[in-house]
């Protein structure tokens, strides 16, 4: 039921504006104009109002007409279904949905919890107690039977895992999900810990609005400032270090594998890895060592090995992530998470705004972290542009002991 509703929803989502492409003065003016949230339940309206400012009007009608018939359905097999689910002792008491990004995942859960990663989402039911919860979601906004009918599955998944392994916690990445209110609500009427850890990079976007968790984990003051911004509950932010942001440099120093200069790439076309390249030669020119590092699903590999040869590419499948950021004077890019590792590892970050002008305008106005960082963070056009001896000097200062 669950596969069938989100298949449908994949497909009326396609057209979806990007948010890059819409002016970020037109996304705040929305996020100002909803009502402040006075419980859970708006406070997931809201954020939903907010990921339905991307979709034209017609999807958005469709989603509700799709959801209104399949929603019946789906409430009387989930509670068929919740009437044979029995507990099961597996030695654990939080489930967590960071199994790919275990390093991201705070050392103060793991002293807290004995967490597992293998059982996320493996089956949803419903139990006649949750029909209460249920029945203020589908009332709320009666006419938005798209907005209950996922919080409704992704109940019937937390119903199932609470109730199946007795949980006391609850551990994701889902910050962007408009169910994801709801969905703490719900756990905390259950006496579970509804608890979110930032994964990825985050930028003023406001799909991700409103929310609140039991605790919000996030990497730095920056963006507990940015999803206050956002309008989320001010209450549940732990700043923290992630394991997999901060590099022992010392660990994995190796001469083979260094360059001033590392440049990590992610998707592109011809015509701007050749300005890439072109960028990259003009600091070879001025002495500077250079190395390209492909994005390992993202980058056209052949592409990038037909301009510079394979001698100037660092290969992740040869090279891991710590050592090439340990063994890097400049990590290059325009708006990726290694650039982050390598700024809380010790080193300097450049923005490729000679490539990606607009981008880098627009990443600058969403409030991206480098676009407010003034120690040993650059911008490629002033790094390529040093001819003059004293900025050459200037640079050198500014770089890590």
């Amino acid at each position: 039921m669950a596969n069938i509703f989100y298949r449908i929803a994949h497909r009326l989502h396609k057209g979806s504006k990007d948010f890059l492409d819409i002016p970020v003065g037109r996304e705040r003016k929305f996020l100002e104009s909803l009502p402040e949230p006075v419980s859970d339940m708006q406070r997931s309206y809201n954020q939903y109002l907010c990921q339905n400012f991307y979709k034209h009007k017609i999807m958005v009608w469709a989603l509700n007409a799709v959801s209104a018939i399949l929603m019946p359905f789906a409430v009387v097999f989930l509670l068929a279904k919740g009437i044979f689910r029995i507990k099961e002792n597996l030695g654990f008491d939080a489930e967590c949905d960071l199994g790919s990004f275990k390093d991201v995942v705070p050392e103060a859960l793991q002293e807290e919890y004995r967490i597992d990663y293998d059982h996320w989402f493996h089956a949803m039911s419903l139990s006649f107690s949750d029909i209460p919860f249920l029945l203020r979601v589908c009332a709320f906004r009666p006419l938005s039977c798209f907005f209950a009918l996922k919080c409704v599955l992704k109940v019937g998944y937390y119903s199932d895992m609470i109730r199946r392994y007795s949980l006391k916690a609850v551990i994701t990445h889902n910050e962007y999900a408009f169910s994801s209110t709801v969905l703490t609500a719900y756990c905390e009427n259950r006496g579970v810990e509804h608890i979110n850890v930032m994964h990825g990079e985050k930028l003023y976007y406001i799909r991700d609005s409103f929310f609140r968790f039991s605790q919000s984990y996030v990497w730095d003051e920056h963006y507990k400032d940015l999803f206050i911004s956002l309008r989320a509950d001010a209450g549940q932010f732990v700043i923290y270090e992630p394991r997999a942001m901060k590099i022992d440099v010392d660990k994995y120093v190796s001469p083979e594998d260094y360059a001033d200069v590392k440049y990590y790439l992610q998707i592109y076309n011809r015509q701007q890895l050749e300005v890439i390249v072109d960028s990259m030669q003009k600091l070879q020119q001025q002495g500077y060592t250079v190395k390209y590092r492909p994005h390992p699903r993202y980058s056209d590999i052949a592409m990038l090995e037909e301009l510079v040869g394979a001698d100037a590419i660092e290969y992740p499948s040869k090279v891991t992530t710590p050592v090439s950021v340990a063994n890097v004077k400049f990590a290059a890019g325009s708006f990726t998470t290694v650039l982050n590792q390598a700024y809380t590892s010790g080193k300097c970050v450049v923005l490729d705004d000679i490539t990606f002008p607009e981008r880098v305008e627009k990443l600058s106005a969403r409030g991206y972290i480098f676009s407010s960082q003034t120690k040993n963070c650059f911008l490629l056009s002033k790094l390529v542009g040093e001819n003059e001896e004293n900025n050459k000097e200037n640079i050198r200062k500014a770089l890590p002991e």
